[in-house]
């Protein structure tokens, strides 16, 4: 009576609104257009410094256009999410994610490997980050104590 729809047949026939939207805060969209992923926030995004810092919030994002989110003004740019793991693939040095302020993400420099050894961190789980994308990082200090 009833045929059902794939999922695959349904997402391959939706496509983004080519019209100003409302997004609810806190949605994660990625515009294929521009390949950018962004967070919206109240009346502004924030865009992702790259894809990588994207996938470290693992969430899922919705698919937007140019104009659905053309509302919505550029606050800033944001980097990986508090609590990341990245390794510099320049000098190899690893680094921790952390937050004090809302989307002010600073960069730990990992000098023991006591944070591993004690903490319990896994540092094969670390992501291989560009100079651009490590330095985009405020200093933050060392853990060098446990």
């Amino acid at each position: 009576m009833f045929k059902k729809k794939s999922q695959s047949s349904l997402t391959n026939q939706w496509t983004p609104q080519k019209n100003k939207l409302k997004y609810p805060k806190w949605t994660f969209v990625y515009i294929p257009e521009i390949n950018e992923y962004s967070l919206i926030w109240d009346k502004t995004r924030l865009i992702f410094i790259s894809e990588r810092a994207f996938r470290s919030w693992n969430k899922i994002p919705v698919i937007a256009s140019k104009e659905s989110i053309s509302g919505y003004q550029i606050w800033k740019r944001i980097g990986f999410a508090p609590g990341t793991l990245i390794e510099s693939v320049v000098d190899k040095k690893r680094y921790f994610i952390t937050g004090g302020k809302l989307f002010e993400e600073e960069k730990l420099l990992i000098t023991t490997p006591d944070f591993y050894e004690k903490l319990g961190f896994n540092p094969n789980l670390a992501i291989i980050a560009s100079m651009e994308e490590v330095n985009f990082h405020k200093e933050g200090g060392i853990i060098s104590d446990i």
